[in-house]
């Protein structure tokens, strides 16, 4: 009878979650990539078909989305977007991608407790997406209101989480996460405030509200060259599961 060397199977299984993680981590950054992209065409689609101008510095992202005609309360510019219905199913799908590609990025990430409760956080700010986009502003101000402000505020804490407990990453993304997400935060404050300075009250909201999706896309760049980068941990065991310690 022959037996096979215990080596070979370690060597065997140890491919088999090289090639799983491989798989994961390319799936997180197809869900990450299609979801942003996805959220920026969406708005510049819908926002096209206005028979005003939109402007992304005057007005909100959550305009697109209301499913009347009508003067806002806030300011009184008008609102009326024709094709409300797929910034709404835009801002669903943006929770959906968002969610999974977090929920698979846990999966894999060789983090700390910190970086899991950042990505926990962002599956909270995803929900908060799916909040913006079954109440719209005019048909629910109130739970619209609480999603974005749960967007604003959850999305951007989670990126100063994950930039100050993700060690794998590496340390200029480390910078940049911690950086978007404090200048997100800061800028929801002035948003609510209803301070601009300068920009506009769509262009102090998109500050707040992009910094999520930017930092989505440059995970979303590396993560396909993370094992050289040491960012992820392919094999969370290095024995196969059948042979004894």
């Amino acid at each position: 009878m022959q037996f096979q060397n215990p080596t070979g199977r370690i060597a065997e299984y140890s491919e088999q979650q090289r090639h799983s993680g491989r798989r994961s981590r390319i799936t997180v950054a197809v869900l990450w990539l299609v979801s942003t992209v996805q959220f920026f065409v969406a708005q510049l689609v819908v926002g096209a078909a206005w028979d005003t101008r939109y402007s992304w510095a005057d007005n909100n992202i959550s305009d697109l989305a209301e499913t009347t005609c009508r003067h806002a309360p806030e300011g009184g510019r008008w609102i009326c977007s024709p094709l409300h219905p797929i910034m709404n199913a835009s801002f669903v799908l943006t929770c959906v991608l968002l969610a999974l590609g977090a929920v698979l990025f846990m999966k894999v990430l060789n983090g700390n407790l910190m970086s899991r409760v950042a990505l926990s956080a962002l599956i909270v700010t995803g929900a908060a997406w799916v909040m913006v986009g079954v109440y719209p502003a005019d048909v629910d101000e109130n739970m619209h209101v609480l999603g974005a402000i749960i967007i604003f505020v959850v999305g951007n804490i989670a990126l100063v989480l994950y930039g100050w407990g993700a060690h794998p990453m590496p340390r200029m993304v480390r910078v940049v996460s911690i950086a978007l997400g404090c200048s997100g935060f800061a800028a929801a404050f002035l948003h609510l405030g209803g301070i601009c300075l300068g920009l506009g009250r769509g262009g102090m909201e998109r500050v707040t509200a992009l910094t999520v999706p930017i930092w989505m896309l440059i995970i979303a760049s590396l993560l396909p060259a993370a094992e050289r980068r040491r960012m992820v941990v392919d094999m969370p065991e290095c024995r196969h599961p059948d042979v004894e310690r």
